[in-house]
């Protein structure tokens, strides 16, 4: 969204060009964090592999040296070129993995199904916005069509869960934000896979989806306002600005749209407070016994 915002060469644009640098120290800081936790601790690594929900959260690494790809795209075009291909090569080797752990364990339940399963096919979805411009055209289109088929089945899969099953824990209820992000970066990897043209039919399905996939879940009943920070944050954070920036793309709105929407998005989390989650207390957590089948399994393995 900056980088539509601001102009090179201004006080905006150095300001942006620190915001790049500071998100690159971020993630390399963490990376190493967590790399320092798989040597020492290996076991919990394993663990948080085996566990249903945690499982989607691993892409996030790769979707994070995407999108700094896409950020660094006009600054550093070789560094640019190197997170790329790491990334776009370390998410297809997860994605194959965490579907074929989906296809062939026997300890998934319905109820551990929640957005944050989008996450595997959300960095695919993503690929093309700088890998076009890259010139890995070919490339893109494979990761584009993989993300934009998978995804309807997920969603169809989601659905199912949340109309006829228990409704999600409080905790993970700022997930269902994820929800808008494949319509909302599909729409930007459409643009991309197709520069220079004006939005066609096809882009304005994928933007109009978003953004009545934002009206369905921006409710503080729905997404759970108040509830503690944790990491589901942070793809949450994701769903919900990839559509403001569509706005920016799509009309060449810019702030006065973008920022509104986007302030409106998170004003949900803070409306309400945690009583008005929705919840059947007499079924309980449908996640409470997650970790002691993943300690089974953990111990089996």
């Amino acid at each position: 969204v900056v980088d539509h915002l601001v102009e090179p060469g201004s006080w905006t644009g150095h300001i942006a060009d620190m915001l790049v640098l500071l998100d690159l120290g971020v993630f390399a800081v963490i990376a190493a964090l967590y790399l320092l936790k798989g040597v020492r601790h290996p076991g919990a690594v394993r663990a948080e592999f085996n566990h249903p929900v945690k499982l989607s959260f691993f892409p996030a690494i790769t979707i994070g040296l995407i999108l700094l790809a896409t950020v660094t795209l006009d600054r550093w075009p070789d560094l640019a070129h190197l997170l790329w291909g790491v990334g776009a090569a370390g998410h297809l080797v997860l994605t194959l993995a965490i579907l074929s752990r989906w296809m062939h364990q026997q300890y998934f339940e319905i109820q551990h199904s929640n957005p944050a399963w989008f996450i595997p096919i959300v960095g695919n979805i993503l690929v093309p916005i700088a890998g076009v411009p890259l010139g890995h055209e070919a490339l893109s289109w494979f990761f584009f069509s993989v993300g934009l088929v998978f995804w309807p089945m997920l969603f169809a899969i989601l659905l199912y869960r949340y109309f006829f099953h228990d409704p999600m824990p409080g905790k993970l209820m700022p997930t269902l934000f994820i929800f808008i992000a494949p319509p909302a970066v599909g729409f930007l990897s459409w643009l991309a896979l197709h520069p220079g043209q004006a939005p066609d039919g096809f882009a304005l399905v994928l933007f109009n989806v978003g953004l009545f996939l934002t009206h369905l879940v921006g409710k503080p009943t729905t997404t759970g306002a108040s509830a503690p920070y944790s990491h589901v944050f942070v793809p949450a954070n994701s769903g919900a600005t990839a559509l403001p920036t569509g706005f920016t793309i799509e009309e060449d709105w810019g702030a006065s749209v973008a920022a509104p929407v986007a302030r409106k998005v998170f004003d949900y989390w803070l409306a309400k407070d945690r009583q008005d989650h929705i919840v059947r207390p007499d079924r309980g957590d449908p996640l409470a016994s997650v970790e002691t089948i993943t300690d089974e399994v953990v111990r089996q393995q």
